[in-house]
């Protein structure tokens, strides 16, 4: 789930779950598949993503753990 950080520019933050994979991996596994411009500039890694009340992801709670300064990969 990739969600949008505003800290005077926009960067785009890639949270997700599962085995931990060092940044370089990711960056390099994305620019495959997608144009530079929507690769994620940051990773978060987390043991689950957190979910609302109807079981969906919560993108609200991924931007406050962006915001907070959640350690990334």
């Amino acid at each position: 789930m990739v969600v949008a950080q505003w800290d005077g520019v926009a960067e785009l933050v890639a949270c997700h779950t599962g085995q931990p994979v060092g940044r370089r991996d990711l960056v390099r596994a994305l620019r495959t598949k997608l144009p530079l411009h929507l690769v994620p500039r940051r990773f978060l890694h987390l043991d689950s993503l957190p979910l609302n009340a109807n079981g969906k992801t919560d993108r609200s709670a991924l931007r406050t753990l962006v915001m907070e300064g959640a350690e990334g990969s």
